[in-house]
């Protein structure tokens, strides 16, 4: 059936987290089995963990998911990229307002220039804040998935994808942005491989390297966290959970390349995914600023789905039933989430509680399934439920 940790410090009897690890077989059974699924929960003060894994590494294989296993986080890397720029700010390298062309003396659009020399003019006033939130007018690559399907196999470097926006996308853009206008939220992986390239030009450094400097090491991350394309898979990983999309596999060469550099791309696991929540959310990866620095990052836009977006993180209103984001529209609780959710059913959340803000939760996991989008919503009204029923 899977596996179950609980926390040292639960006071009631093992009957109390059978719900929990109930919803978590139910869902590794979605879709024939589908998606090794997998859950951590802790509380910030160390009252209450919880790990819970069901289900198996992929469809074809007999080993079961454990909750030590890795798995692809996808868009769960952009709140990583947006700490490392939050972080680039408070040292004085960039400002938010700055136009990501002005960046290092105009070192990235010098590289756009030399790689993407039909990159749009009119975008060249985005500023930072803008590429964060997505309210850049950049139109996003991964509506038009025929060209990804018409060759599984090809490997889409960053300069490539910019390159199929700049040819192709841009064409389907019906408003182009003023100057220093906020554009409606459109979600775009476009936005985030500039930011990549910002972070890149002005550490001096990959990106991956940037990453482990800044984010990986600094939250007490282990190794086997790393950043898919970028680099070689560690020798500590011997297998990583295969996503899928219902019964399909997420799987071939260009759904693995055209999700990767800023935007998406790094593979961890549960736990490492709960030390990087906890670090944000502490400060910890913000020496120049510390919580005011995060609190910078929670300046929240409207999303069309019902969500809010942040500068690189999601926010969900959990009392908002009636209007909250599909993923969590059945969930009849309070508080907010706020973090960020990932492609193939990853998702990294804290849960803050309106009557003690300072009293929070984390809750990361996946499905390993896109199309079990309820999935996320049921994992984690469990998680809060089961910690409301601790009475901490």
């Amino acid at each position: 059936m899977g596996n179950v940790t609980k926390g040292r410090s639960l006071k009631t009897s093992c009957d109390d987290t059978l719900p929990i690890q109930d919803t978590i077989v139910k869902l590794s059974k979605t879709y024939g089995g589908c998606g090794g699924v997998i859950l951590h929960v802790s509380k910030q003060n160390g009252d209450f963990t919880f790990s819970g894994s069901a289900g198996k590494v992929s469809h074809e294989s007999h080993d079961m998911v454990d909750t030590s296993d890795v798995f692809p986080v996808a868009s769960v890397t952009k709140m990583v990229t947006g700490v490392v720029i939050l972080q680039l700010a408070d040292e004085g390298l960039l400002a938010l307002h700055d136009a990501w062309t002005s960046v290092g003396d105009g070192s990235v659009s010098k590289l756009m220039e030399e790689n993407v020399p039909n990159w749009p003019k009119i975008f060249d006033d985005v500023t930072i804040r803008q590429l964060l939130q997505h309210t850049s007018g950049i139109p996003p690559y991964w509506p038009d998935e025929k060209a990804f399907k018409e060759d599984p196999e090809r490997h889409w470097t960053k300069w490539d994808l910019l390159g199929y926006v700049a040819d192709v996308q841009i064409k389907q853009v019906k408003n182009l942005p003023a100057k220093c206008a906020d554009m409606p939220f459109d979600y775009s992986d476009a936005n985030y491989l500039i930011l990549g390239l910002v972070i890149e030009v002005l550490t001096g450094k990959r990106l991956n390297d940037a990453f482990r400097q800044r984010v990986f090491s600094p939250s007490g991350m282990s190794s086997k966290t790393y950043c898919a394309v970028l680099e070689d898979q560690p020798s500590e990983v011997s297998r990583v959970c295969m996503r899928y999309m219902g019964r399909k596999p997420i799987e071939g060469l260009t759904l693995l390349t055209a999700d990767s550099f800023a935007g998406g791309g790094i593979v961890t696991n549960a736990e490492d995914l709960q030390k990087l929540m906890l670090a944000i959310n502490t400060g910890r990866l913000f020496p120049g600023g510390g919580r005011a620095t995060l609190e910078k990052m929670m300046c929240w836009k409207q999303m069309p789905c019902g969500m809010s977006y942040g500068l690189g993180l999601m926010r969900v209103e959990l009392e908002e039933a009636s209007c909250c984001a599909r993923l969590f529209r059945k969930c009849p609780l309070e508080g907010h989430l706020w973090g960020h959710v990932g492609f193939g059913g990853a998702f990294a959340f804290v849960w803050e509680r309106p009557d003690h803000p300072e009293d929070v939760t984390i809750i990361v996991g996946t499905t390993s399934n896109e199309a079990c989008e309820s999935g996320q919503e049921r994992l984690v009204r469990e998680a809060v439920r089961t910690v409301l029923t601790k009475g901490a």
